[in-house]
């Protein structure tokens, strides 16, 4: 099986800051970062929410030296959602799980 890496994305809703509650958490699975990145900014833009600090720049840059991307949407300070870009590997190469031989029981 081939190994490759698809992008993870969450959004965390902050309860305490909406007047109606969201689904604990959304999650989305993109072929690529570029993907990723135009559907969310695309979203965010549509629904009148600030992109500012999200940007593709960003998020590659970060991803390359965390491994995950996190961004808080605010609007007047508040904190209403966050955005969470990882890395997730589909078909991991096969590992022993920490299993040894079988005993020879004779």
């Amino acid at each position: 099986m081939k190994t490759f890496e698809i992008i993870k994305v969450e959004i965390h809703f902050n309860h305490e800051q909406l007047p109606f509650k969201g689904s604990e958490a959304h999650i989305a699975y993109f072929s690529n970062l570029s993907v990723a990145f135009r559907s969310m900014e695309s979203i965010l833009l549509i629904n009148d929410w600030s992109t500012e600090g999200f940007n593709y720049t960003a998020i590659y840059r970060s991803m390359k030296a965390k491994g995950t991307f996190i961004h808080g949407i605010k609007r007047k300070n508040i904190t209403f959602f966050r955005i969470k870009i990882t890395k997730k590997t589909v078909n991991p190469k096969l590992e022993t799980f920490g299993i040894g031989a079988a005993p020879d029981l004779e």
